[in-house]
C-alpha cells in the first residue's frame, strides 16, 4: 500500500527501488506524504536519517536502560500509539477523513471490551477501510 500511495512520478531503476522499499518505515512514509515530497531522493534521505536516529537512540537507550525505572510506571508504553496519532493527524484534511478516523478509533475502543487488543484493531481497521472505500472523496473515481 505504501508504494501505491507514494506512486513516484517517474520509473525508478530496480536497485534503487529495492533500497527504498527495504528501508521504508511508517515514519518515512508519513513524512513523505505529509510534506507532499514524493521524489526518490527525498524518500531515501528521510529513510536514511530515520534509520540513523533510530539506531543511535536505541543504542543510547540500551546504555541508559538501568537508570529508567519500570517503563510501564513512567508511561513509555504510550509512545508508540502517540507516534501513529502524529502520523495520522496531518493526513486528515477532509471531513470524510476525520469521520472515518474517528469511527475507527471509536470502533476499536468498543471492540476492546469484547476482543483482544490485536483483534479489535484489525477488525476496526478492516471495517473502516471498507467504509472509506464505499465513501470516496468528492471528485475521485
Amino acid at each position: 500500500m505504501y508504494g501505491l500511495t507514494l506512486a513516484l512520478p517517474r520509473p525508478i531503476p530496480a536497485a534503487r527501488l529495492v533500497a527504498a522499499a527495504f528501508m521504508l518505515t511508517d515514519e518515512a512514509f508519513g513524512v513523505a506524504l505529509a510534506l507532499g515530497r514524493r521524489s526518490l531522493a527525498f524518500l531515501l534521505g528521510a529513510e536514511t536519517l530515520l534509520f540513523l536516529v533510530w539506531n543511535v537512540t536505541t543504542f543510547a537507550a540500551a546504555l541508559a536502560a538501568g537508570a529508567i525505572p519500570n517503563p510501564l510506571n513512567v508511561g513509555l508504553d504510550l509512545v508508540i500509539p502517540l507516534m501513529f496519532v502524529a502520523l495520522t493527524v496531518p493526513q486528515l484534511k477532509l471531513r470524510r477523513d476525520v469521520l472515518v478516523a474517528g469511527g475507527a478509533a471509536a470502533l476499536a475502543l468498543v471492540l476492546l471490551l469484547f476482543l483482544p487488543a490485536g483483534a479489535a484493531i484489525l477488525v476496526a481497521a478492516l471495517a473502516t477501510s471498507l467504509a472509506a472505500a464505499a465513501w470516496p472523496p468528492k471528485g475521485s473515481l
